[in-house]
């Protein structure tokens, strides 16, 4: 079996598992879990089963095994006994039937993990990266991009824990700069692979940025959020004065 089929099966493995969990639950935010752990999980199984394990695959599993099991702490201790999303309930509507639910939920989710998991399954597998000025230039940029998110993250769930907060805008901390700076990092992190796996010749492998950035820039990111905001108090101005996603000094 080639190395790009492999990780195809192990993504639809992770989502049709967290499917099983989603239905014993009565909760589709399972597929969060799946997200961030299900890159992790497939890329240990690359690892483990095509890898040369040199210094340079050894470093790029550690970079996503670090970027994915934060994410998925995270994302687990954000909203504990709280009721499903909003989104999740929507989809539960629209899609009632468990059928229904695994084609048109969860094996969308792992068709679209493996497509962004393209350059670090590339990455771990290939036998040439080689540890050079770029390789170090993008480790360097991945854990800029780490700090951004974890950061961010940080600071908005410290936020939303004090009942004062409750309705009104975060635009402190790294929000002063970047209305989505957690974005911001996690772009960074899949331009930084990116641009180690280039140095290598997989100019290919741009699938992945650019799928990450559409999604995020374009349909379930910003645009989501943007439009949640929108009716809160302070936020044509916040949003006027305030980098989309780059972090920049506040416009005057």
């Amino acid at each position: 079996m080639s190395l790009y089929a492999a990780s195809l099966l192990f993504s639809a493995a992770i989502f049709s598992m967290a499917f099983l969990a989603s239905r014993r639950s009565g909760r589709i935010s399972v597929i969060d879990l799946a997200w961030g752990m299900g890159f992790v999980v497939s890329d240990w199984l690359v690892f483990w089963f095509f890898s040369p394990k040199t210094a340079a695959n050894w470093m790029v599993l550690l970079l996503i095994t670090l970027w994915g099991v934060r994410l998925t702490a995270h994302l687990h201790l954000r909203n504990p006994g709280k009721s499903e999303d909003s989104r999740y309930e929507a989809l539960k509507t629209k899609h009632p039937s468990p059928f229904g639910r695994f084609t048109r939920v969860f094996l969308p989710q792992a068709l679209l993990q493996w497509t962004i998991g393209l350059v670090s399954v590339r990455l771990i597998a290939f036998p040439g990266i080689g540890t050079g000025p770029i390789f170090w230039a993008g480790c360097g940029l991945f854990l800029a991009g780490f700090f951004f998110e974890a950061v961010s993250d940080h600071q908005m769930q410290a936020y939303r824990k004090n009942p004062a907060n409750r309705g009104i805008l975060m635009t402190r901390g790294l929000r002063r700069y970047s209305r989505h700076p957690n974005y911001f990092g996690e772009l960074l992190m899949w331009w930084a692979l990116f641009l180690i796996a280039a140095a290598a010749g997989a100019y290919w492998t741009i699938l992945s940025p650019l799928a990450i950035t559409f999604l995020l820039l374009k349909v379930s990111g910003i645009p989501v959020l943007e439009k949640s905001f929108a009716s809160r108090p302070g936020w044509q101005e916040y949003a006027k004065k305030t980098s989309k996603l780059i972090p920049l000094p506040p416009k005057k």
